[in-house]
């Protein structure tokens, strides 16, 4: 399990009996003071995963070099160098599962923290600093249990979730409590608290870091996602492989072949068409030589009313995940298996593009030959004319992107939605190619899948296609590099083409619950609009009761946009009913 840790910040005037309060009950929770940076005050759960370089710095949680060692001693690193030098180091030099704590040169009150900038961070930080007194922490229960946070709902967060229910930003649910971002840098100081960006995905997309080259490109990514994996598997004895029989999860797996852990592997399916894909599975686990289990996804596995974790400070737990978490839940504990592996995100960092955008950057950048050859690959496909490809990609240069609209369908008319924060990831420079804006979108949402996976908090959930070297390795590569002969992802694919099964290598389609998902709707739907017309959303005037009810009475089967709609609408609900009940500002 990772590291919690909590840092609570009060300016000098603060008692000390107060500070010696909040110690002794921390001791009571499992957490000792580690340090003293500033007007701060660390603890921590666990010695193990805790690094201190000379200087005083501290890393909490896992840190490995860039060739998958992991990080058990600091103290000799850098010898005396500067905390400047020191963040440099860990950002470059290092990768992992941590956050980086220091107190600020010059000011003897100010103390900074950096999160990992792996967008699959299991440690979190969330944090609410007021004038006098405030705290840092891994998990807001540990501020509640001290009386320093009640736990309060934010209408205007929770509108803001429901409008822009895909963009991920740092506010939460929950009234003055942000989260940090990762890749960011927050400082808390007597005079201001301020958050920086300090590892950005646009510092991999340029021209100079860009690989020309795409038998190149595919080592990379080859050496980067091995690496990962290997360094993970190293710290598991046990694992549970959730492989779907995707190109994602599978490249996972024949990863794990080259480690240690024993492996077992979890593939669901449903009663209805569209998510089994055991063939494809079956061939990854016959090469693992690990035993594949296949679990039938019944409907009572997803409610649309289900606990939420209490650490968690948003509503972001949608009933499919509720049984998915559940389900490989059951399995890991039956195996005793003490990590989970997953190949999430790999559409995202493997530039798994619906639009023209990737003939467009290589028309803009790589010239015609490359852009007409990226052309007809995207023509075929989506299996369309070349002649469509090419206007689709010669509009996508031509006519700018209007930016993500929000999402008001059965909100009541009139309820104010206010516009999203910019997520840092997402403010590339001006002369930024399309397709780098696209892709880099989709990484920053991939923060999500994280607080989607409760199962993350018994036993950790490895994301290696989410860890920082690969991310970095496949932002390297140009989003017209992805699709070759006909095929997306075409350079992960030509990385392990001598590991895959052919049938999982050439393969193009996607397995999908739309059609399981629709069933529950179908069946659940009078209990689910009932839930959102009586419940908390509805009594504080944003949702439009009477949209929701006409939903009941049509004829007409609802669209897959209507009834995922729904879904989210109820997963909100859910949330908000179970913070305290449903205290708000």
């Amino acid at each position: 399990m990772a590291i919690k840790y909590f840092v609570h910040v009060a300016c000098g005037h603060q008692h000390s009996s107060r500070r010696a309060a909040i110690r002794g009950r921390l001791q009571t929770m499992g957490l000792r003071a580690l340090a003293v940076l500033g007007d701060g005050i660390v603890y921590v759960s666990e010695a193990d995963d805790v690094l201190r370089f000379a200087n005083g710095d501290l890393v909490l949680g896992e840190l490995f070099s860039r060739d998958g060692t992991r990080i058990t001693d600091a103290t000799r690193l850098l010898g005396a160098a500067s905390s400047k030098a020191a963040l440099e180091f860990v950002l470059t030099a290092c990768w992992g599962d941590y956050v980086l704590l220091q107190q600020v040169p010059g000011d003897d009150y100010a103390i900074t923290l950096m999160r990992s900038p792996s967008p699959a961070s299991a440690l979190q930080c969330v944090y609410s600093l007021g004038e006098a007194e405030g705290f840092i922490t891994s998990d807001i229960t540990l501020a509640i249990r001290l009386g320093l946070y009640e736990r309060r709902v934010d209408p205007a967060g929770i509108v803001r979730s429901l409008a822009y229910p895909n963009l991920k930003s740092s506010s939460t649910g929950l009234l003055n409590v942000s989260e940090l971002p990762p890749g960011s840098v927050l400082r808390a100081s007597r005079e201001e608290h301020r958050v920086t960006c300090v590892w950005s995905p646009w510092d991999f997309v340029g021209g100079d870091q860009r690989c020309s080259n795409f038998k190149d490109a595919a080592l990379l990514v080859r050496q980067s996602i091995d690496m990962v994996v290997r360094a993970y598997a190293g710290r598991h004895k046990n694992v549970l492989l959730e492989l779907s029989g995707g190109l994602d999860s599978s490249i996972v797996g024949i990863s794990l072949a080259k480690t240690s852990a024993r492996v077992a592997c979890q593939s669901l399916i449903t009663p209805l068409p569209g998510t089994d894909e055991t063939d494809y599975a079956q061939s990854v686990a016959d090469m693992l030589g690990a035993p594949l289990s296949v679990l039938e996804l019944g409907y009572d596995e997803a409610p649309f009313n289900y606990p939420v974790p209490r650490e968690f400070c948003g509503p972001c737990i949608g009933m499919l995940q509720f049984a998915v978490n559940r389900v490989m839940g059951r399995t890991a504990q039956a195996c005793g298996c003490d990590a989970y592996f997953s190949g999430a995100g790999g559409d995202s960092v493997f530039c798994f593009l619906s639009t023209a955008s990737p003939a467009a950057d290589a028309l803009r950048s790589a010239g015609l030959g490359e852009g007409l050859r990226t052309v007809r690959d995207l023509a075929e496909f989506h299996q369309c004319t070349v002649w469509k490809a090419g206007r689709l990609a010669i509009r996508r240069l031509l006519v700018e992107r209007p930016p993500v609209s929000a999402k008001t369908d059965f909100l009541k008319k009139g309820v104010e939605v206010r516009d999203p924060e910019a997520h840092p990831w997402n403010i590339g420079p001006n002369a930024a190619l399309v397709g780098d804006r696209e892709r880099i979108a989709e990484l920053a949402s991939t923060q999500l899948f994280r607080e989607g996976c409760a199962r993350g908090l018994v036993r950790p959930l490895r994301m290696p296609l989410l860890a920082q070297p690969v991310v970095e390795a496949c932002l390297r590569v140009p989003s017209w590099m992805w699709f070759r002969e006909g095929q997306n992802r075409a350079v992960a694919r030509q990385a392990f083409a001598d590991r895959l099964p052919g049938n999982v290598l050439n393969r193009k389609s996607k397995g999908t619950f739309t059609a399981y998902l629709g069933a529950i709707y179908r069946r659940r739907s009078p209990d689910m609009l009932r839930f959102l017309t009586e419940g908390f959303l509805q009594a504080q005037g944003i949702l439009d009761a009477d949209a929701l009810r006409a939903l009941a009475t049509t004829s007409e089967p609802a669209s897959e946009a209507t009834f995922m709609r729904v879904f989210h609408l109820c997963a909100v609900e859910n949330w908000v009913q179970q913070q305290s009940c449903s205290k708000q500002s």
